[in-house]
């Protein structure tokens, strides 16, 4: 009401018409003076704000009534009695707009049949830190010079107020015990989104205060708003989300967070509970991984890039070395004059063809890592593939004292593949038994087609053995386990590792099988449709 308007008058005397201890209604109508006869003379006017006279005797007999009472002045409360307040904690109500409090669409409308959780009774939010309070409103309703004049009574309290005080007590321990807690937790209703409760832990987290949080929409807080609607549908269809990642974005902080989120009824309303823990610092470091493991793969496919497109500059040199050396060593031109160059001329031209076999391993392994190596593929017999294998090895075996020999009951089978990368195959994983095989020893080559028309190739030793935890590292290019037979054939270390990237080229894996002191079997098995079966 404005200064200087007319004052609201209680009709009838204001004694007999106040409700006694245990009445459940007080029978109360507030009218305008204006609906009074005019009266001869006419008072003086007295101030109508909440400041005034009018309103001290307004408060005063409010206060005499024994069930909660709300006065409203339009839209908002302008006055509660000590019932209310009590009701309230002492929680600010003047000011307030009554639909805040009461919770209907139309606080002043009739009241529906049952809201709530008892026939007849509504919602009263006096408080946010408070839950709900259900009650049965009596809404008096005069017309004033500054709007709608409203004594609003809050009956059957009586009724549910122990069960409200235990529930009241119940959710007060809950949120010390969740406040004490060391994650951030945060409760949302269900409804329309909104925050009604997050613990220290929480607001240590996001650097914002509570009070500036609570009744916020959490869908502002995610960076990526279906990430919530996504979370929210989880909640509907099982109750509960046992982990979900997400970012959280408050104000220009980032957040990556790990939560799980159950539903539960909090405060009157249907709520989702989430527990959070900040990923932020985990998430980061796999950002770095990611990056470092990219660059490496960038590094490494321009190392194999450059190396694969070397592989004519490489070479020609080395030929060249390679024929002149041969060229002294035959004395293709006349004598030389001294024995002793004869033999630098043969060491030279053995460590030159050293050279190109490393060369060559290198420059093969680049051309696969880079994509760069074709295969030509042909139909031929394996049989033909090991006559070639074994007139490359069989210096070395006989060089080593060591027997070389197949698998009599061996069944050679044809293939579709590239022939000379076959052979490879088969010349790397020989070379490798006969070099790590000691003098006296066995080296032996067997060929099959299993029943599920596999094609497999083994070749077994008798030599030193691998130890199982080596054998994993054995495949991985220029891996050379140490022992005393390691140098004895000098190589690059990369024939398992070409063996195996070849054999994948075809669709073949390699398998082996070790024992330290009984010496080794290595397999390459090539798929069905790669063994052509002869009608």
């Amino acid at each position: 009401m404005r200064e200087g308007s007319r004052v609201p008058v209680f009709q009838g005397a204001i004694g007999p018409s106040l409700p006694v201890a245990g009445s459940n209604r007080m029978k109360l109508r507030l009218v305008s003076i204006d609906d009074q006869p005019e009266p001869t003379p006419e008072p003086p006017a007295v101030a109508s704000g909440p400041e005034g006279a009018a309103w001290a005797l307004v408060a005063a007999v409010a206060d005499v009534v024994s069930q909660p009472l709300l006065i409203a002045v339009g839209d908002s409360v302008a006055a509660a009695n000590d019932a209310m307040r009590r009701l309230a904690d002492g929680g600010g109500l003047v000011g307030r707009k009554l639909a805040e409090i009461v919770e209907t669409a139309d606080p002043l409308a009739p009241m529906p049949a049952a809201v709530g959780d008892e026939p007849g009774f509504v919602f009263l939010r006096l408080a946010k830190a408070l839950p709900p309070v259900p009650a049965r409103l009596h809404v008096t309703t005069a017309q004033g010079a500054d709007g709608p004049l409203r004594v609003v009574i809050a009956d059957g309290i009586d009724a549910i107020e122990p069960r409200h005080a235990a529930l009241r007590d119940s959710e007060a321990r809950f949120r010390g015990i969740v406040d004490t807690l060391p994650l951030p937790v945060a409760i949302s209703r269900l409804e329309d989104d909104r925050l009604i409760f997050v613990n220290e832990q929480w607001c240590t987290m996001t650097g914002l205060e509570r009070e500036d949080v609570l009744g916020c929409e959490v869908t502002d807080f995610y960076a990526n708003p279906e990430d919530r609607e996504r979370l929210k549908g989880a909640l509907t269809a099982d109750g509960a989300v046992r982990q979900f990642l997400t970012r959280l974005r408050f104000g220009s902080r980032t957040l990556w967070v790990e939560l799980r989120a159950i539903t539960m009824e909090f405060a009157g309303h249907a709520a989702s509970l989430s527990v959070f823990q900040d990923v932020t610092d985990s998430k980061e470091h796999e950002r770095q991984l990611v990056e470092a493991k990219e660059a490496a793969e960038t590094a490494n496919r321009t190392k194999s890039e450059f190396l694969a497109s070397m592989s004519h500059e490489l070479r020609t040199p080395l030929n060249a070395i390679l024929g002149f050396s041969e060229l002294i060593e035959m004395q293709a031109l006349g004598p030389i004059g001294h024995p002793r160059y004869i033999e630098y001329a043969r060491d030279i031209n053995e460590s030159g063809n050293l050279l190109l076999r490393m060369i060559d391993d290198v420059l093969d392994l680049a051309k696969m890592e880079a994509g760069k190596l074709a295969l030509v593929e042909e139909v031929f017999d394996t049989a033909d593939m090991l006559a070639a294998a074994m007139l490359v090895i069989q210096p070395l075996a006989s060089a080593g004292k060591i027997a070389l020999s197949t698998d009599p009951g061996s069944n050679w089978f044809r293939l579709r593949g590239d022939k000379r990368r076959v052979t490879q195959i088969l010349i790397n994983l020989l070379s490798n038994a006969v070099k790590f095989t000691p003098a006296g020893g066995r080296v032996m080559v067997d060929a099959r087609v299993t029943a599920t028309g596999a094609g497999i190739m083994s070749v077994s030793d008798t030599g030193i053995g691998i130890s199982a935890e080596d054998i994993e590292r054995l495949t991985e290019p220029f891996v050379q386990l140490e022992s005393a037979m390691t140098r004895r054939f000098r190589g690059s270390g990369l024939g398992l590792a070409i063996a195996r990237s070849l054999g994948e080229m075809h669709g073949a894996r390699i398998a082996i099988e070790s024992e330290l002191g009984r010496g080794t079997t290595v397999r390459v098995a090539f798929p069905p449709e790669r063994v052509v079966v002869v009608q």
